[in-house]
C-alpha cells in the first residue's frame, strides 16, 4: 500500500517546521540574554570590588544624549541619560561625570543618591543604580519561551495521536479485508 502525501499534510509539516525553526530563534534569544546579563553582572561584580566607601552625592547635572548602540545582536537607536555628582570625601569636594549612562531618566538635577568610590581614587565613582539590569526584556523572553514549549508539547501530543489513530484505523482496515 502506498501513502500519498495530501496538500494539507503538506502545509501542516511547512508549518511544523517553522515553528520550529521559530523555536531555535526564541531559544537563541533567550541564552544570549541570560549569558549576557550573567557574564555582566561577573564582570560589574569584578570591575566594582574596589568601589567599597559610599558616599552621599547630589546629582549637579543630569543630561540626555542621543546614541546609536549595538546590543544583543542589533542595532539600538535611543537617548541615554547620564549624572555628574557632587560629593565630600575626607573633607574635598569632588564634582565627577559618570560614564555609565541608562536609557530612562533615573534621575533629576537636585536629587541626592548613595554611590561608591574607590578610597585609593575618590574621583572614580559607582552608581549601583545605572549599572542596573532591565528585567522586563527578560521576563518577555522567559515568558514566549515558555509558551512556546508549551504549545510545541501540545502539538508533539497531536501529532502522536494522529499517527497512532491512523495505524490503529491502517489495522483494523486491513483486518477487514
Amino acid at each position: 500500500m502506498e501513502s500519498k502525501t495530501s496538500p494539507k499534510s503538506f502545509l501542516i509539516l511547512i508549518a511544523v517546521f517553522m515553528y520550529i525553526a521559530l523555536g531555535f530563534y526564541i531559544f537563541y534569544e533567550l541564552v544570549s540574554v541570560v549569558c549576557m546579563k550573567g557574564a555582566i553582572c561577573i564582570i560589574e561584580k569584578q570591575a566594582h570590588s574596589s568601589y567599597t566607601q559610599s558616599v552621599s552625592a547630589e546629582i549637579a547635572d543630569y543630561g540626555s544624549d542621543s546614541n546609536t548602540r549595538y546590543l544583543n545582536h542589533r542595532i539600538r537607536h535611543g537617548i541615554s541619560y547620564s549624572a555628574t555628582y557632587e560629593y565630600e570625601y575626607n573633607g574635598k569636594k569632588y564634582s565627577v561625570k559618570d560614564n555609565s549612562s541608562t536609557a530612562k531618566a533615573i534621575y533629576k538635577t537636585g536629587d541626592k543618591t548613595e554611590i561608591f568610590i574607590d578610597p585609593s581614587a575618590p574621583e572614580k565613582i559607582y552608581d549601583p543604580k545605572t549599572y542596573a539590569l532591565p528585567v522586563k526584556g527578560t521576563i518577555i523572553r522567559v515568558g514566549s519561551a515558555i509558551a512556546y514549549l508549551i504549545i510545541l508539547v501540545f502539538l508533539i501530543s497531536l501529532a502522536v495521536r494522529k499517527v497512532k489513530k491512523s495505524k490503529t484505523d491502517e489495522t483494523i482496515q486491513s483486518t477487514e479485508y
